[in-house]
């Protein structure tokens, strides 16, 4: 962590790619190794959570793939997007393994946050109200 924050104090891009590790920023590096916090503070620095590496993977493939329900939700939160298609043209819900114990759950956070806001929280400018 006293890399990374020594780096980004030096004012190092948090969404450069790296091409040796497949294309992918400094969050998919954080994403895959499980690395909570450098996911955290990446994303306070305005790393993308959307960026794709050379496979069309974004971060939130990966948690997903690892069942990894914290990095998951961190990445919705950070507005990740649910909806993007990955490599095989698969969405995250579809790299959750189906034998996985914890499945379940992260398939009902994934749909969460797939669903659209209920009518009443939109501005009246999108409602046509």
């Amino acid at each position: 962590m006293k890399a990374m924050n020594l780096l980004i104090r030096a004012g190092a891009n948090v969404n450069s790619r790296n091409e040796m590790l497949g294309g992918g920023t400094a969050l998919h590096v954080a994403s895959r190794m499980a690395w909570f916090e450098g996911m955290e503070r990446l994303l306070e620095r305005d790393a993308n959570p959307n960026a794709t590496d050379r496979l069309n993977q974004a971060p939130l493939h990966g948690a997903a793939r690892r069942v990894d329900a914290r990095a998951v939700s961190l990445l919705l939160r950070s507005r990740a997007n649910v909806h993007a298609i990955g490599p095989e043209g698969k969405r995250a819900v579809d790299f959750v393994p189906l034998e996985h114990p914890r499945r379940d759950k992260l398939v009902l956070l994934l749909q969460a946050y797939a669903r659209p806001p209920p009518r009443e929280s939109l501005p009246s400018s999108l409602t046509g109200f």
